[in-house]
């Protein structure tokens, strides 16, 4: 246990890791980004990787449902980047 201004102990496991993908009306963009992150050899194991769609049309939310490497999707109404990244 820590006390008052020590710093804390990091996990065994190690901290995880978020990729955090915003996007509006790229689908295949974001497909081609989340096959490289896929096929990455040198990816962690404990990355998550997160897509944040602000309100496209194309069927991004769709298509990165469909998919089966268990990547978060978030479906935003179009607020901006800020937001979108905030919310990831």
């Amino acid at each position: 246990m820590t006390g008052p201004g020590e710093p804390s102990a990091i996990p065994a496991a190690g901290p995880r890791l978020a990729a955090v993908f915003v996007t509006h009306d790229t689908r295949e963009d974001v497909l081609a980004a989340l096959d490289a992150v896929a096929a990455d050899p040198e990816r962690p194991g404990d990355l998550e990787v997160v897509v944040v769609d602000a309100g496209s049309c194309d069927g991004t939310v769709a298509a990165v449902r469909d998919r089966a490497d268990g990547n978060r999707v978030l479906a935003l109404a179009n607020t901006g980047f800020g937001r979108g990244a905030n919310a990831g």
